[in-house]
């Protein structure tokens, strides 16, 4: 008993929350023709066509990869049931295109769908619809992951919020922010009272709308420097520099981590020096 009570006590509490979509996948079906045998084939049958697949979308999908990484920690999420016959108006719809792929570069024989076209979103244009407040809730959490996808939660009422952010005293905060960054109710309460446990996620297409001058597509190393250039000259990115650690994506390519530690700051460069910026999409 005592042992459990023991290994029990190290296990996280994780809360993982924010925007909310329920994302359709469309698969490509070919026409079907009629084979030797004259079997019959229906009219819709002999035309492209799609198959729709609904799956969990924004802050759900982010709480199952997080599940599937940290099987020893609890994470609570929002969670949804029934989502085919959730409508648009109550939370917001994206549409995904979906086609097949060579597994790895030059391969022609094994193939997996991946992502071929966003095709963008339904929702209610009236109020925000990717609310979705938390089954379960913990004040006492450890970590607490957000999804800002600018879509409403940023700016929602509080009682959609954690209350490990409210009330708690969490040991790190990650904000996974897309643009308009550094905005919003939400952005504002975290600057101000977690500056110091907060790892703030990017990307780096969102820091050049915001004004930051980061070359793309030259090298890697230009890119690099660039971003330690803007952080230390543009005061559009001051704000940015209240955080724990940055963390800017390129893409599904490379990233950049500036994290600081006592007067000092880290910066790593991670990258595959075979791909640049936006390789990976054209394989």
């Amino acid at each position: 008993m005592s042992k459990r009570k023991s290994v029990q006590k190290y296990i996280s509490t994780i809360i993982v929350t924010g925007d909310v979509t329920v994302d359709w996948m469309e698969v490509p079906i070919l026409p079907i023709e009629a084979n030797r045998d004259n079997q019959e084939v229906l009219n819709w049958q002999s035309l492209k066509g799609a198959r729709l697949m609904a799956r969990p979308g924004g802050a759900l999908l982010l709480a199952d990869w997080i599940r599937a990484a940290s099987s020893s920690s609890t994470v609570l999420s929002p969670t949804l049931k029934g989502i085919e016959d959730i409508p648009p108006d109550q939370i917001l719809h994206s549409l995904i295109g979906l086609d097949k792929f060579p597994f790895t570069q030059g391969s022609q024989q094994e193939q997996v769908f991946r992502v071929s076209q966003l095709k963008g979103y339904s929702g209610n244009h009236n109020q925000p619809s990717g609310l979705v407040k938390l089954a379960e809730d913990d004040p006492r959490a450890q970590i607490v992951v957000i999804d800002d996808a600018g879509n409403g939660f940023r700016n929602a009422d509080t009682a959609f919020w954690p209350q490990a952010i409210t009330s708690g005293n969490p040991e790190w905060i990650v904000l996974k922010m897309s643009y308009p960054l550094i905005q919003g109710k939400l952005w504002n309460k975290l600057s101000r009272d977690y500056p110091e446990k907060m790892i703030l996620v990017v990307s780096a297409d969102d820091l050049r709308r915001l004004g930051a001058k980061i070359s793309r597509k030259v090298s890697w190393e230009r890119t690099a420097m660039d971003f330690v250039w803007q952080m230390a000259s543009n005061s559009k990115l001051i704000p940015l520099n209240q955080c724990a650690c940055l963390v800017v994506r390129f893409g599904v390519d490379g990233a950049i981590v500036f994290w600081k530690r006592i007067g000092e700051v880290e910066k790593w460069l991670f990258y595959d020096p075979q791909i640049g910026e936006d390789g990976f999409s054209h394989y």
